[in-house]
């Protein structure tokens, strides 16, 4: 399997657009199974064309926490030039939760930005830090003041989701575990 999944990771890399479609099916349909090719992944990421991290990291989703060791170039790349990048990249430390402590500051600037291209990137910034959980406790004062504007009510009501999975991650101290956690946002 490991040669299936270097495979894999090659033609996602360099592969003909074909090749590389059909090598991120392989991989998203593998799901944590893909767990082994979480390295070459992260290598595509540091040196592969940035057209691709977005796939990359959308990968890294759906392999789950396993993914953790991309967390570097997932901080990095909230602070990237491409929406759709920033956007991926906290989404994918939302799944990662509190494996992704490390991003907080960078999460926190990303709930700073105002342009109405980065309303996106404000909604998944918020629901990662809610993710995160007491590690996050930094942004609580970020998020009160994004709860309570009214221009972006998606963004209001992530904001108010993370304080509350924040206070009450706090409260409990991971002590109950929930069965039905669910890995992605429902708003």
């Amino acid at each position: 399997m490991a040669d299936d999944l270097a495979g894999l990771v090659r033609d996602l890399a360099d592969g003909d657009c074909k090749a590389r479609d059909t090598a991120a099916r392989a991989l998203r349909d593998l799901g944590p199974a893909a767990s082994p090719a979480v390295p070459a992944l992260i290598s595509v990421l540091r040196a592969g064309d940035p057209r691709q991290h977005a796939l990359v990291i959308n990968l890294l989703v759906e392999i789950g926490r396993a993914s953790a060791p991309a967390v570097p170039f997932l901080i990095d790349a909230l602070s990237g030039a491409s929406t759709d990048l920033r956007e991926a990249a906290a989404g994918a430390l939302a799944v990662l939760g509190p494996l992704a402590a490390d991003a907080v500051p960078a999460l926190i600037n990303s709930l700073q930005t105002t342009d109405h291209d980065s309303r996106f990137v404000r909604r998944h910034a918020a629901w990662a830090l809610g993710e995160i959980g007491p590690a996050a406790a930094s942004a609580t004062d970020r998020l009160n003041v994004l709860a309570e504007q009214r221009d972006d009510w998606d963004l209001r009501r992530c904001a108010e989701r993370a304080l509350q999975r924040i206070a009450r991650d706090i409260s409990q101290r991971d002590s109950v575990e929930y069965p039905d956690r669910r890995t992605r946002p429902i708003w």
